[in-house]
């Protein structure tokens, strides 16, 4: 018994010898740490330096109903702070800051609701957006469930359910919105809504990873001046993870959540992971599940606006409900094509049916149409007066057709009115000339007509050899006397001419003979 003892009592000092050998469970370090158990004690966050960031962990679940930074436009933002939830809650009524930028935030659950009834240009829980100073985050696992409504009179931009936006070099991990956002118009001022989120409004060189967001969004259709009811917003983008990404990667990112964008215009797109894209942007195994009620293309991941976007293994398991605008009818007229009733989409002039089946931009014209009434009988050529084709007028444009019914013009119709020429040799009143054989009209060698009163009439031969008692009786001689006897058919304008001339020599001649004697 007493072997025994002992040896129960070397076995217990062996395990105890051996427990105090391992290292007890180091205690929570946060030496440098603020700790943060109020509302008071949030308000107190600053800034920290690059070289040196603030740090600062909740101990306990606090809540939230006003904003660091204030309301001020533009205010300059808490800058290098790390903000540890410590798996704690944060209820808001306000967003926790104004403007960030250079801060990370982990293990923190926010829920609540925020509304604005203003003309805010960002909003989201994290940051209010009043300026532009957003900058550099890191979010890690980070779970937002804070509703957000919005009733806006003029302009939308930048709403998120996490993070409005966020600049080149942040890093967004785990982070989930499960909350729901409602946009509203609230006058008929409203021009536009775009950049909405679950995740983030408007990113820029970020990297999401393993994001989700189970929220709905619906954007409700508002009134704008000049658009019909129909298409009461001129453009937008609205998406489950980003309503507008640059330069970013998606990498492990599904929407769940119900997307409605109601009375959107022209150059709308909603998409599940991202909408309006650019840059060098990668979308790499991810997935919509949720329901998208839109107006215009989508393919479930991104909508059809978006470029330069490289897809990799990402899956759509949701439905996608495209309310496409309706075009109506317009009937063609003689200067203008006309369209058939269709629908199309806003952002990339696509065309679907009343089914929704893609038409091509040929499938919906109806070509320009004239009024050609009967067909004009050809009137052919004269010698005196042009002809015309056999040709169609339009009775509403008066432009010319020819019998194909194609578009000419009234000067290729026309059959030019010309003369049957015939040579006709020289005669002793006429040079070598024309004659037409139709209207038996004269034209020199140029083919100019020969007028009648360029053709003098045959001299009067009785008058001619009356001669005077007291002159000479010497007969001229024959070259001198002969005239040229006349040819009919075109009127002579030369025999006159040449007996007068033959006159007035032979007078001239006896004249000096006269004298010389």
């Amino acid at each position: 018994m007493k072997k025994l003892k002992v040896s129960l009592l070397i076995f217990f000092v062996f395990f105890i010898g051996v427990f105090a050998l391992i290292p007890a469970e180091a205690a929570d370090d946060r030496t440098g740490w603020t700790a943060i158990s109020s509302a008071e004690d949030f308000a107190k966050i600053t800034s920290g330096t690059a070289s040196a960031p603030k740090k600062y962990y909740l101990t306990s679940d606090i809540e939230l109903n006003s904003t660091i930074g204030g309301t001020a436009w533009n205010p300059d933002p808490i800058s290098y702070i790390i903000l540890d939830g410590n798996g704690k809650t944060v209820t808001l009524t306000k967003p926790m800051f104004s403007q960030i930028n250079e801060v990370t935030i982990q293990d923190l659950t926010l829920v609540g609701k925020i509304s604005w009834t203003s003309t805010p240009f960002a909003k989201s829980p994290i940051a209010s957006g009043n300026g532009t100073k957003i900058g550099k985050v890191t979010l890690t696992n980070v779970t937002s469930d804070v509703d957000m409504e919005v009733c806006f009179d003029h302009r939308y931009k930048r709403l998120s359910g996490v993070i409005y936006g966020t600049a080149s070099g942040s890093v967004l991990t785990n982070v989930i919105y499960t909350g729901d956002i409602t946009v509203k118009a609230s006058t008929e001022k409203v021009s536009k809504i775009e950049d909405v989120g679950g995740i983030v409004g408007t990113a820029s060189g970020t990297a999401f990873d393993h994001c989700v967001n189970e929220g709905n969004i619906y954007i409700e259709k508002g009134v704008s001046p000049g658009l019909t009811d129909a298409k009461a917003f001129l453009y937008g983008t609205v998406a489950g993870i980003a309503g507008e990404a640059t330069d970013c990667s998606f990498k492990n990112c599904e929407n769940k959540g119900d997307i409605t964008v109601g009375g959107i215009g022209s150059h709308y797109a909603a998409a599940g992971i991202a909408s309006k894209i650019s840059g060098n942007t990668l979308i790499e195994s991810c997935k919509n599940s949720g329901t998208l009620n839109v107006k215009n293309c989508s393919d479930g991941i991104i909508a059809c606006n978006s470029h330069n976007a490289t897809i990799k293994n990402c899956e759509n398991t949701g439905t996608v409900n495209v309310e496409y605008g309706k075009v109506d009818a317009t009937p063609a007229t003689c200067t203008q094509t006309g369209n058939k009733e269709h629908y199309a989409c806003d952002a990339c002039n696509a065309y679907f049916d009343e089914n929704g089946d893609p038409l091509s931009a040929e499938d919906i014209v109806i070509a320009i149409e004239h009024k050609l009434g009967e067909l004009i009988p050809e009137k052919k050529a004269t010698c005196l007066e042009n002809g015309l084709c056999s040709h169609y007028v339009c009775s509403e444009c008066q432009n010319y057709f020819d019998e194909n019914k194609e578009m000419t013009t009234e000067f290729a119709l026309t059959r030019v009115a010309t003369h049957n020429y015939v040579k006709v040799a020289a005669t002793d009143t006429l040079d070598e000339h024309y004659e037409c054989s139709i209207c038996k009209l004269c034209f020199d060698l140029d083919k100019n007509e020969i007028k009648a009163e360029d053709t003098p009439a045959p001299q009067d031969t009785d008058k001619a050899t009356e001669e005077p008692t007291d002159e000479p009786t010497e007969k001229p001689t024959s070259a001198e006397t002969d005239a040229p006897e006349q040819s009919g058919g075109c009127a002579s304008s030369l025999g006159g001419a040449a007996i007068a001339a033959v006159c007035i020599l032979s007078a001239a001649i006896l004249i000096k003979k006269k004298e010389g004697n």
